[in-house]
């Protein structure tokens, strides 16, 4: 009962994260360092929207696929009771359900689950925009994995131990739009929240590192930084870019304030 309890908790946080971010899309820039080639703005660009989606596929595993795998489990079990005590394909024993192999299991599925987020990030500029590209990503993941892998197959024979057949379909179905759903919008918050691609640049790390150890500088970032003082107030370097800049950056934190 309490790791029932739990998943249920989970769903529900996942609910109103996607109630509150049901307004964002996924919009990774391509970056504008003057220094940069447009294949290094690209590269930048892509390694973003990769990132973003794997983080927001561990979100949804966490939230979403364990919880609600594991939801849809016990509820197949309580339908089927002349079928308690026995394995699943798995070696799992249908009704034994412990808090122990409940964290195993959203565990498992959230790391499984960054797959899904980098499908998600690949696919997106081809999907709808928010929530019905995500539907329609959960939908594509049932028939495409669904039906050829787990847990829909044709030759699951878990099937002929827990039912009914047509709860089992609806049950995992309305799972994987609410997992498709979840990952765009988590995605599209992340990606909000998240520095521009400009700054992932490797010799920009590099030279932030030397410069606050008393080593050698990036020449490109030399060029912003000793250059001529900023007219500006509030205005900075590439390396420090001043407190007004500072003050609008995002953090992982806001991510979950707004």
């Amino acid at each position: 009962m309490p790791a029932m309890l739990g998943c249920g908790v989970m769903l529900a946080v996942a609910l109103v994260l996607a109630v509150r971010w049901r307004s964002y899309s996924l919009d990774v820039p391509a970056g504008d360092d003057e220094d940069s080639t447009p294949g290094g703005r690209a590269v930048r660009a892509l390694t973003c929207r990769l990132c973003v989606g794997a983080y927001a596929g561990v979100l949804t595993g966490l939230f979403v696929v364990g919880p609600g795998g594991r939801l849809v489990m016990r509820l197949l079990a309580a339908t089927s009771p002349e079928a308690q005590g026995r394995l699943t394909e798995a070696e799992a024993v249908v009704g034994d359900i412990t808090v122990g192999g409940t964290v195993f299991f959203v565990v498992f599925m959230s790391i499984a689950a960054a797959g899904i987020g980098l499908l998600y990030a690949v696919l997106e500029p081809a999907l709808p925009r928010g929530l019905p590209g995500g539907a329609l990503f959960g939908a594509g993941l049932l028939v495409v994995f669904g039906s050829t892998i787990d847990p829909l197959r044709s030759d699951n024979p878990d099937f002929g131990i827990v039912g009914p057949g047509w709860l089992a379909i609806v049950a995992f179905t309305t799972l994987a739009i609410a997992t498709g759903c979840f990952t765009a919008v988590a995605a599209a918050r992340i990606g909000a929240a998240v520095p521009r691609p400009d700054s992932w640049s490797f010799s920009a790390v590099l030279a932030g590192r030397t410069d606050r150890g008393g080593g050698g500088s990036s020449p490109s970032l030399v060029r912003r930084s000793t250059g001529d003082a900023p007219s500006q107030p509030g205005a900075g370097t590439a390396l420090d870019p001043g407190p007004a800049v500072r003050s609008r950056r995002r953090t992982p934190a806001r991510v979950w304030a707004r």
